[in-house]
């Protein structure tokens, strides 16, 4: 009622009743201070004033209507603020499990959308871990298609975030990744180094599949480097691994470069006989960038066999599924390959197209010395 005491005062003294009344008891009140040693006839007049004033002053009062007073600002129940939470965490979660489903079918626009839809939620209901994952997820996205600063970038911050809640695993998952991009890139003590360490967690957690992972990576920088023995070591062991985890993604790699030291050797056959059983894994997970690599590595074998023929069939196939993928590198070493062929058949102008269109996604994709080699070749064809 008090709170309310302003407003009563200012309804009823703005209202023509109250006014009135209201300057009638001021009056009245004055008169009788003023005059109220006068004649009895002067204070009773003043007192008959103030009577009548606060009467009508009463009355004005009780007319006034007031707003009804404003209700206690609501909090929402505890429970109620958790479940809302949860139901945020879910809806990331779904999100989360859509990109990565996208990012395994190669719809990579529709994985790089639900990726973000995904950070912005956890981002906002503060969860460390999701977004750790979602710039996981990110990383290997960009990482598929030859973005290696945006991948990365990615990684960096999905591992600060894994350090800052003490998930080894994630971390692990993400330096596989660091090691990854820098073997492509060819800062290859850098790589080591970043395989060495997620190896370190994954074997500390007993991690398998993991640890096979990171050695099918490591064995193919040490392959490239010319360190041949320790490349075997690596993929006979992750092969190992895979076959004993059932997992056929795993295997169908392991295979893969298996089969890559077999050509460096020049053992053809056996090369041939691991790609045959790796496509075959490769095509029954769905794995498109991965058959796609392999047709690649068997074009180059098949050429080197002599067997040109069958090298383009493997590398038109090769593009055909990088171009599905938008692997821009693959699709690019691809064009190459088929250049070199259609130079042995004669058709330089083909073979020409080739090298320029190579070219042309080398500098798009930053690889200025690759694209420099291509026109390189497209140039010293002759002319028809």
């Amino acid at each position: 009622m008090w709170e309310q005491l302003p407003q009563i005062v200012e309804k009823t003294l703005t209202s023509p009743l109250g006014f009135w009344s209201g300057l009638m008891l001021v009056l009245g009140v004055l008169g009788y201070i003023f005059y109220r040693r006068l004649s009895q006839s002067y204070r009773a007049s003043s007192l008959f004033l103030i009577v009548i004033g606060v009467t009508f002053l009463s009355l004005a009062v009780s007319r006034v209507g007031l707003s009804p007073p404003p209700a206690p600002a609501e909090y929402p129940a505890r429970d109620v603020v958790r479940q809302s939470l949860e139901d945020r965490r879910a809806e990331a979660g779904q999100l989360l499990a859509l990109a990565d489903e996208y990012y395994l079918k190669d719809r990579n626009d529709q994985a790089r959308t639900a990726y973000g839809k995904a950070f912005e939620i956890y981002k906002r209901i503060g969860d460390p871990r999701g977004e750790a994952h979602v710039l996981s997820g990110l990383g290997n996205l960009e990482r598929k298609q030859d973005r290696y600063a945006q991948s990365q970038t990615a990684y960096r911050e999905a591992r600060k975030l894994y350090q800052q809640i003490g998930d080894k695993l994630g971390e692990a998952n993400v330096l596989s990744g660091l090691g990854e991009i820098a073997r492509l890139e060819g800062r290859n003590e850098r790589a080591r180094n970043a395989f060495a360490e997620a190896l370190k967690h994954f074997r500390r957690l007993g991690r398998r599949l993991g640890e096979a992972n990171v050695l099918v990576l490591r064995g193919r920088m040490e392959g490239g480097l010319g360190h041949f023995d320790q490349a075997r070591i690596d993929f006979e062991a992750a092969h190992a691994l895979f076959k004993q985890l059932g997992n056929r993604l795993g295997e169908a790699n392991a295979l893969l470069s298996i089969g890559g030291l077999e050509a460096v050797f020049g053992r053809h056959e056996q090369a041939r006989l691991a790609y045959t059983e790796a496509r075959g894994l490769f095509s029954q997970v769905g794995d498109r960038l991965g058959e796609a690599n392999l047709l690649l590595r068997l074009g180059d074998l098949e050429r080197k066999s002599g067997r040109n023929i069958q090298a383009r069939d493997a590398y038109l196939e090769a593009l055909t599924l990088f171009k599905q993928v938008g692997n821009r590198l693959g699709e690019a070493t691809t064009q190459v390959g088929l250049g070199v062929i259609e130079s042995f058949f004669g058709r330089n102008e083909q073979a020409r197209r080739h090298f320029y269109q190579a070219a042309a996604i080398y500098e798009a994709i930053g690889q200025i010395k690759l694209k420099e080699i291509a026109l390189s070749e497209a140039r010293n064809l002759p002319k028809q």
